[in-house]
Formats: C-alpha cells, sequence, structure tokens
C-alpha cells in the first residue's frame, strides 16, 4: 500500500513531479511508496483497476496531499478524491499551487490550515509533519541533500500559466486630427503654387490649365481625407479608445 497520496489535475503534472521527487528525496521513500497518477514512475501498475485501486488508496494511504489550483477545482477525480479522504477523517494536507491560489480553498477544505508549493518555510514544514505522520523521524535525509528538489517545486509553482497580459491600448486618433489636415493640404498647396506660376501672364489658355492643376492637385488630398477618416471610423466602433 502506497504512504503517501498525490491528489491534482494531470494539468498540474510538472509541478506534481516535483513534489513527489522532494517527498522521496527528502523521506528516503521508494517509488512505490507514492501515487502520483499523472507522474512517470508514480503511475497505477499496469492492468490496475483505476476507479477501484483509487479509491482504495485514497482511503488507506498514511498521508494524502491535495494540490489545489484553477485546474484541481475542475477536476472530478480531485473533488472525488478529496471529498472521500475528508469524510475518512485521515490525515489530508491542501497544498496551494501558490500563494494567490487561496480562494480555491472551498467548503470542508476550507477549515484545514493550506500550505503553499511556493513558499519554502511550508515545505520544510510539509516534511516534518508528513515525516511525523509516517513515524519516519530518524530516517530523514538533511536539508543539503533535498534542497535542490524543494527548490524545483518552487520554481514549479511559480511556472503556472499566467493570464495573457492586456494588450496595449490603441493610440488616440481624432477623426479631426491635424495630421490629416497637413497631408490634404500639401496637395492643395502644391496646386496653389503651380497656379500661381501660371497667373504670372495671365491668359486663358493658363487660367484652364491652372484651374485644372488645382482640381487634380486638391482632388487627392480630398479623397486621402475621406479614405482616412473612413478608416478611423471603422476603428471607431471596434475600439471605444479611439475618438
Amino acid at each position: 500500500m502506497v504512504k503517501i497520496f498525490i491528489s491534482h489535475s494531470s494539468k498540474d503534472h510538472k509541478l506534481a513531479e516535483a513534489l513527489a521527487d522532494f517527498l522521496r528525496s527528502a523521506l528516503r521513500l521508494k517509488s512505490d511508496d507514492i501515487r502520483c497518477t499523472s507522474v512517470d514512475g508514480y503511475r497505477l501498475p499496469g492492468g490496475a483497476a483505476t476507479d477501484e485501486t483509487l479509491r482504495l488508496e485514497v482511503r488507506e494511504s498514511a498521508v494524502l496531499i491535495g494540490l489545489l489550483s484553477e485546474a484541481s477545482n475542475d477536476s472530478y477525480y480531485v473533488t472525488c478524491e478529496l471529498g472521500a479522504r475528508w469524510g475518512a477523517g485521515k490525515y489530508l494536507v491542501p497544498m496551494l499551487t501558490s500563494a494567490a491560489n487561496v480562494k480555491f480553498t472551498r467548503g470542508p477544505i476550507a477549515g484545514r490550515n493550506a500550505l503553499c508549493c511556493d513558499q519554502q518555510a511550508h515545505l520544510h514544514q510539509l516534511i516534518k509533519e508528513v515525516a511525523e505522520e509516517l513515524g519516519a523521524q530518524m530516517d530523514l535525509e538533511p536539508p543539503a541533500v533535498y534542497h535542490r528538489y524543494l527548490c524545483r517545486v518552487v520554481e514549479a509553482a511559480g511556472s503556472e500559466p499566467a493570464l495573457p497580459e492586456p494588450l496595449p491600448d490603441p493610440p488616440q486618433i481624432s477623426s479631426g486630427s491635424p495630421s490629416l489636415w497637413v497631408l490634404s493640404g500639401c496637395w492643395i498647396l502644391l496646386g496653389a503654387i503651380e497656379s500661381t506660376a501660371l497667373f504670372s501672364a495671365i491668359t486663358a489658355e493658363r487660367i484652364f490649365t491652372a484651374t485644372m492643376l488645382l482640381f487634380f492637385c486638391c482632388l487627392p488630398g480630398w479623397g486621402f481625407y475621406k479614405i482616412s477618416r473612413s478608416i478611423i471610423q471603422r476603428l471607431r466602433k471596434k475600439s471605444p479608445a479611439i475618438s
């Protein structure tokens, strides 16, 4: 029969593996003494009746450690395992994957003091108390031996997937932005310069030519302004930050 059962979500398998290795090293246990179903070396035996074996080990193991996280909160197996252990009234240690996950200690589990995987002092406390529960005080390794495993637990606890960073606010763009008027005005100014040069010797032909130049120079500027305004209006609908 296993001595330590680690109830966890398969999504937390990296932290569960680090914790299992830490316990094994500090307490001088064999791999068969620890059950951690999603971690190689600690899985159920081949051909075992999964539900029956889990039910027996959850009830009969000396220590059950429940890794509490957002993922485990959504796991039916973790819920059943913790509930069964609580109902049996046996030794149960809630372990938060990080101190920020205290919100996941709900229901009857909330009445038990939870330790945190990202706190070294809590991990030292866990080893001491589990050793006392197992009656293995004299078999503890010196802290220097298992310190690197302890650090791996803390590191794994800190590598939980983070929420995506919010996208930066889009730049403030105004439909009446001076930059649009400047760009449009450049075309108008170019037409005015050409027209002024032609008006220095006014003739009917040059008046017509100047008028056409002014028209065709203003037209692209006006078109650029209208297109830019249309794009801004579409952006405004998608993001209220654009005004």
